[in-house]
């Protein structure tokens, strides 16, 4: 058999094959036989037919079979002797017999070999962790607001009221992209949308306002941080907040011995708040600059497969807020924005993988156990169910080599060299 590669494309190859008259004639001998034997010619007993008379009727189906059970067999073995990685079932491009001789071609995406850059020592900038008596005081400020007893008043709205409102937000196309018949907004300046927040000021039960605004950075739906939008609002009433004292009582009706007792809480709570926000920030730069340095051709199936996968979960994340056709829509109408996202994602992948098998980073039956009884734990459902749902969906896999990925990105985090931020920088929108 012969073989010839075309790999100029790194993730993407064409390759030509060529099996020999002695193994093509062999099958045809082979599937005659096996024709000859089910069918009955008149004239002739089962199985005693001529070939020459078979060729006359059953030519062509005959030769297509070959050709299929050729490849097909030719095709599993050139690629497990030539150790090719596949990422996705190939594609015949074209398959012939000439003068005895099958020639395909086939297309195949390949997992692709580039050169790993050195990945120690990367340069990155984290906020401090420390919690200052400030962030305490006013986290506790944030749980009076959250323990005060509203009460609905017959007057304009005013800063620290909380207005109950009908929101709709659409883009420019007149997409809905968000929609809450009952959201309550508190007036304060650290609120967003900042517009959204200053067009109810003077407010009454009953006004209608369309404002135009952003999304805020920190919105929970990724896909709407900092997307401008139309907001429409119906005023559904204006409520004033009763505040509890902050002492000893309301921290005993919190379950705590004291308000030092629920101070020293909070501060705790913080701190891990605090660390888990500044390694969330070490992975994202440290995988912004892997991404950076690795330039090569992504397998486009592995691309698309990751590109469905946002798209829906997307879809389904959205669907709670503006249902399942409005998301849709908005999902469809913003699929490169997701094509890029997904590229970045295969591309990362793909090098925290080959860092993995430099660094011999290898994940146990042990380790897995434990990633499922974590999962299982916060679904509400026994370990083995789980690990028998994620076998066969055949995501086990899938969730070790995040398991692995996940220790390629705190040994890179440990080998960083972080500088601190200077200053404690300005709240996001």
């Amino acid at each position: 058999m012969k073989v010839d590669i075309d790999s100029s494309h790194e993730a993407r190859w064409r390759i030509a094959v060529e099996v020999p008259n002695e193994e093509v004639e062999k099958e045809f001998r082979r599937q005659y036989q096996k024709l000859n034997k089910s069918i009955q010619i008149k004239g002739f007993r089962r199985g005693k037919a001529p070939r020459s008379l078979l060729e006359r009727y059953y030519g062509d189906q005959v030769r297509e079979i070959v050709i299929d059970t050729l490849v097909e067999r030719t095709l599993k073995k050139m690629i497990e002797e030539k150790g090719i990685d596949l990422v996705s079932p190939p594609e015949v491009e074209s398959a012939d017999i000439e003068d005895g001789v099958l020639k395909y071609t086939v297309i195949v995406e390949v997992l692709p070999q580039f050169e790993l850059k050195d990945y120690s020592g990367i340069e990155i900038v984290l906020p401090r962790a420390e919690v200052t008596g400030v962030d305490v005081e006013e986290e506790l400020q944030e749980i009076r607001r959250r323990h005060a007893k509203l009460k609905e008043v017959d007057r304009q709205a005013a800063w620290n009221d909380y207005v109950d409102v009908r929101i709709e937000a659409h883009d420019a196309d007149g997409v809905l992209l968000f929609k809450e018949d009952s959201y309550t907004i508190l007036l304060r300046e650290e609120t967003r949308p900042k517009e959204v927040v200053k067009s109810l000021i003077g407010a009454k039960k009953g006004d209608r306002l369309t404002v135009k605004d952003s999304f805020p950075k920190s919105h929970p739906e990724p896909m709407l941080r900092g997307r401008e939008a139309t907001f429409e609002l119906e005023v559904l009433a204006v409520k004033e907040a009763m505040l509890p004292e902050l002492d000893d009582e309301f921290a005993k009706d919190m379950g705590y011995e004291s308000l030092e007792a629920l101070r020293e809480f909070v501060r705790n709570e913080l701190k891990e708040m605090k660390e888990r926000d500044r390694k969330s920030k070490a992975f994202s730069q440290i995988a912004d600059a892997l991404i950076a340095k690795h330039i090569f051709e992504l397998p486009p199936a592995m691309v698309e497969q990751e590109l469905n996968a946002l798209s829906q979960r997307a879809v389904e994340r959205l669907s709670l807020t503006i249902g399942a056709a409005a998301a849709r829509d908005f999902v469809d109408g913003r699929r490169e924005e997701f094509r890029k996202q997904a590229q970045e994602r295969v591309r990362l992948n793909l090098i925290l993988d080959r860092i993995a098998e430099k660094e011999g980073i290898e994940v146990s039956e042990q380790d897995l156990d434990e990633e499922v009884e974590k999962i299982a734990q916060q679904a509400g459902q026994p370990k083995e169910k789980v690990k028998g749902t994620l076998a066969k969906s055949g995501r086990l896999e899938g969730l070790k080599r995040q398991i692995a990925r996940n220790r390629v990105m705190e040994l890179l985090l440990e080998r960083a060299q972080i500088a601190e931020e200077e200053g404690e920088g300005e709240e996001s929108a």
